[in-house]
């Protein structure tokens, strides 16, 4: 009962709920000696050439960096995916194709190609540019052929997007559209990219997006009470002070979240929780749609932190407030606190 009322809270504030790919697929582990799978003839061995091709016809290059000895991950890759003529015909005419092999003697060869193209697990595979830029990279994922091709054409989709917005910031007014474009940009490997949509959106933005984006930043780099940090946050604030754009809400939930990474003490433990407190008081009575949650959020926490008296206080509040159709999924929890 209690994980279903974590989904709730982790659903609400879009957390990934989910199983690594360990979890998610088994294999074989018999014994026997198992016989590596052969590549298709499409992915070059060549790396160099491979970019030069890539080069000539300025298309992009997808490498998959590959274990020599046997792996499980990897011959899943290579079977299901990296063969698979329906992967292979998505790219063609748009991608060229290469594998590199590291095996895990690692000779002086694979330890620099390791460092050159920071590679700490296999299989990985990276996407370039035809400049030999990094675009972006994956992992193994547990997806189908045709998925997983999706996957790689969205973030080359998402490269090329992003590039032509850089070098024409004036083709995107929209802040939707800007929002959008920095969503992308989040998922590629330049910091770069995103840093300079981040820079434009700030100076054309009416709204609140990127100033949220640039104020979590800093919560990562510096303490919360650093006069940096302190500066943007009374730009938040000045910009919605009524919190009719809901700024109020999700600056209290980076808060919280930067907060609650440093508990060490019971006192720091209601220190965490304060910044929701405080949205709570101020304008809880005003957004009847997101206090229930906020509410189960706070006690999610303080439950986690052997605190059940307080916990059981805002579930309890949080059944107040909550709409009729979750009334049922709230009340679980708060009987699960109180052992009934």
């Amino acid at each position: 009962m209690y994980f279903h009322y974590l989904l709730i809270i982790l659903a609400f504030f879009g957390f990934n709920v989910g199983h690594s790919a360990a979890e998610n697929t088994l294999l074989s582990t018999d014994s026997e000696p198992k016989q590596s799978i052969s590549l298709s003839p499409i992915w070059s061995q060549d790396l160099d050439d491979a970019f030069l091709q890539a080069q000539e016809e300025q298309k992009i290059l997808v490498v998959a960096f590959l274990g020599d000895a046997w792996c499980p991950w990897a011959e899943k890759l290579k079977g299901d995916v990296l063969n698979s003529p329906q992967f292979l015909n998505s790219l063609k005419g748009i991608a060229h194709c290469a594998a590199v092999s590291l095996d895990e003697e690692d000779s002086e060869h694979n330890k620099q190609m390791r460092e050159i193209f920071h590679i700490e697990q296999s299989p990985t595979i990276v996407l370039f540019d035809y400049s030999q830029e990094e675009i972006a990279r994956l992992g193994f994922l547990p997806l189908s052929a045709k998925d997983y091709a999706v996957q790689v054409l969205e973030l080359a989709q998402h490269f090329e997007e992003v590039i032509a917005f850089l070098k024409s910031p004036k083709s995107v007014s929209s802040e939707e559209q800007m929002a959008q474009l920095y969503a992308h940009a989040k998922k590629l490997s330049s910091q770069s990219y995103r840093d300079q949509i981040l820079q434009i959106g700030l100076k054309k933005e009416k709204g609140s997006f990127f100033i949220l984006e640039k104020y979590a930043g800093l919560l990562e780099k510096f303490k919360f009470k650093s006069e940096t940090v302190q500066k943007t946050r009374k730009e938040l604030i000045d910009k919605d002070p009524d919190n009719k754009m809901g700024t109020q809400l999700k600056m209290a939930i980076l808060e919280f979240q930067k907060l609650g990474t440093k508990v060490k003490s019971k006192r720091s433990i209601y220190k965490a929780v304060s910044p929701l407190v405080h949205y709570v008081e101020k304008f809880g009575k005003d957004d009847q749609e997101n206090l229930w949650k906020v509410e189960m959020m706070i006690a999610q926490f303080f439950f986690t932190k052997n605190e059940r008296e307080q916990a059981l206080a805002h579930a309890q509040a949080s059944l107040q407030a909550a709409p009729e159709k979750v009334k049922g999924e709230v009340k679980d929890v708060v009987d699960y606190i109180t052992g009934s």
